[in-house]
């Protein structure tokens, strides 16, 4: 396996989206920090990705030899300021709420070096309206994946009206890294 170009990843959120997404990227080869307010969410994380790729591997979907290995690349940590700490890149799964969203972005800026880039997986708001707290909105965008992520290949990839260039070249970078499909 090649080195993926962004190696740090932070998935904020861990339900039915967010732990798919965390599997994406720690079989990519990634080390993924991961926060859930919810602890026995957190908690329950590496089972439940387990139980993903057993099922994976009974269908031939991929190896069962594969399984501890993309679990072990999990960081389980107490706090979302923990958890993006050293972050290049976080996948924000939180619930669908605009306001929880807006208040998240701009609460992660402030603990994130200035490259990082902030993904939201919303399937409702623009990146705009996300990012509209923010301090820095050019590193922000938005990487929606069709559910569940770890079967299905397509992720939308739609920057916002700051959103650089370079964020989102980055972003897709890592995404098809990842095997996916923007």
């Amino acid at each position: 396996m090649t080195t993926p170009p962004i190696q740090n990843i932070a998935v904020i959120g861990l339900g039915t989206i967010g732990h798919s997404v965390a599997q994406v990227y720690a079989a990519a080869g990634c080390t993924v920090r991961c926060f859930d307010p919810d602890p026995t969410t957190g908690a329950s994380l590496a089972d439940r990705v387990r139980t993903n790729l057993k099922q994976m591997a009974s269908a031939g979907l991929s190896s069962p030899d594969e399984i501890e290995h993309v679990v072990s690349r999990f960081v389980i940590c107490d706090s979302e300021v923990e958890a993006v700490s050293g972050a290049e890149f976080v996948s924000e799964a939180a619930a669908e709420d605009l306001t929880i969203k807006q208040a998240l972005f701009a609460r992660l800026e402030n603990h994130i070096d200035r490259d990082t880039i902030l993904a939201s997986n919303t399937s409702t708001y623009p990146m705009t309206q996300i990012s509209r707290d923010m301090v820095h909105p050019d590193r922000a965008l938005v990487t929606h994946p069709f559910n569940p992520p770890h079967l299905l290949p397509i992720i939308e990839v739609v920057p916002g009206k700051s959103t650089s260039e370079q964020t989102v070249s980055a972003a897709m970078a890592l995404i098809e890294y990842t095997g996916k499909r923007p």
